[in-house]
């Protein structure tokens, strides 16, 4: 091809010798929720939402709503006391509900108007032209790195797109841009000339026909001690059910169908969520379309794919932890693959390897000067 490939490009500031730290973010310093997804846009305005997740003391409600029943369930008749316990124990569920659920959060844009309103109406200026910082910070307690598009005015950051999967904030962030155009800076990593946010959306393709010759990469799974730990807790649960039907059995002069009902709905509960963890993951698919495919229990999840000769490069993201994500960057769209760290390098030169044969089989009627420069590399 005269061009080099994936593996013989030059490094980019991820195949520096030394080890620096990710940039330092602030992106979370306004108090948003941890993940911000762009919900409507429109040239007047742009509206983004995410929840805050559930807090610890909602966990206390059921046992609360359970000394609220007794009264009502008890055999006795109730009296004035009890009926008041019954109230006060309902009222401290409903607190401990309201103080816990899942809090939505709307941040509306106004680019004609340039104005923000976030935070119960709170209302900030914009900038006439828009700033945008991708960032990714890697909490302690996370696997996985998380990234966010951060709209910049002087000191002033809002984190409006943020998400575990790099290639869906680029899709949303493309969007954003098409309706309020705006300069994009990057600390992923990426090269200086990579724009992954520049493309052009294509028809979603068919669904392939009969497969042809292909490559199956797999991204990241759950560890192998937790997969371990977690089959043979499932078993020794299953065991010690089987062992107490068993010997419980001969006990009583019948069984009532709530007495077997119950442990197998617990014990088929049990197997799914260790078979879940066990078997989801992301993979690759290389072929004529190139796909990143959600799996779990053997069926196939969320789907994004983009034809194998509009991809301009495969780069690795930025991370510190055991996780990282390779971005490829398409004209189509970006994609995404989180794999383990220490197996990027591998996983990047099979892809590169898959690729170039791809591009070798293009057919002569297609000219070679039409399949994208897919060979750049960070």
């Amino acid at each position: 091809m005269g061009s080099p490939s994936v593996s013989e490009a030059p490094r980019g500031p991820l195949g520096r010798s030394e080890a620096d730290p990710l940039p330092s973010s602030r992106a979370w310093a306004r108090g948003l929720p941890p993940s911000l997804r762009l919900a409507a846009a429109s040239p007047t305005e742009l509206r983004f939402a995410g929840w805050w997740p559930a807090r610890a003391p909602l966990v206390l409600s059921p046992v609360w709503l359970a000394l609220a029943s007794l009264t009502w369930l008890a055999p006795s008749p109730s009296d004035g006391g009890r009926v008041l316990v019954s109230l006060l124990c309902l009222g401290v569920a409903l607190g401990l509900i309201a103080r816990g659920r899942p809090r939505r959060v709307e941040v509306r844009v106004q680019p004609n108007e340039l104005q923000l309103t976030w935070a119960r109406g709170t209302v900030e200026a914009l900038p006439a032209a828009a700033r945008w910082l991708l960032v990714v910070e890697q909490a302690p307690e996370a696997p996985q790195p998380r990234y966010a598009a951060v709209l910049v005015h002087g000191e002033q950051r809002w984190p409006l797109l943020v998400s575990e999967d790099p290639a869906r904030l680029l899709r949303e962030l493309r969007t954003v841009l098409s309706h309020w155009p705006g300069e994009v800076a990057q600390e992923w990593g990426l090269p200086s000339s990579v724009q992954p946010w520049v493309f052009r959306p294509a028809a979603p393709p068919a669904e392939p026909g009969a497969p042809g010759e292909r490559l199956v990469l797999r991204g990241w799974r759950a560890a192998a001690g937790l997969r371990w730990v977690l089959g043979v807790m499932t078993g020794l649960v299953l065991l010690d059910l089987a062992f107490l039907l068993v010997t419980a059995s001969g006990h009583v002069p019948a069984v009532h169908p709530l007495g077997l009902a119950l442990p197998a709905l617990m014990a088929s509960c049990l197997i799914t969520i260790a078979a879940s963890v066990a078997t989801r993951h992301p993979r690759l698919v290389v072929g004529p379309q190139l796909a990143v495919e959600q799996r779990v229990l053997g069926l196939r999840g969320a789907r994004q794919q983009v034809p194998s000769n509009a991809v301009r490069g495969v780069y690795p993201l930025a991370t510190r932890g055991s996780a990282q994500h390779l971005l490829i960057d398409s004209s189509e769209g970006p994609l995404a693959l989180l794999v383990r760290a220490r197996e990027a390098a591998q996983v990047r030169e099979e892809l590169a390897r898959s690729l170039a044969r791809l591009a070798h089989a293009v057919p002569a009627s297609e000219s070679i000067t039409s399949v994208p420069r897919r060979w750049q590399s960070g």
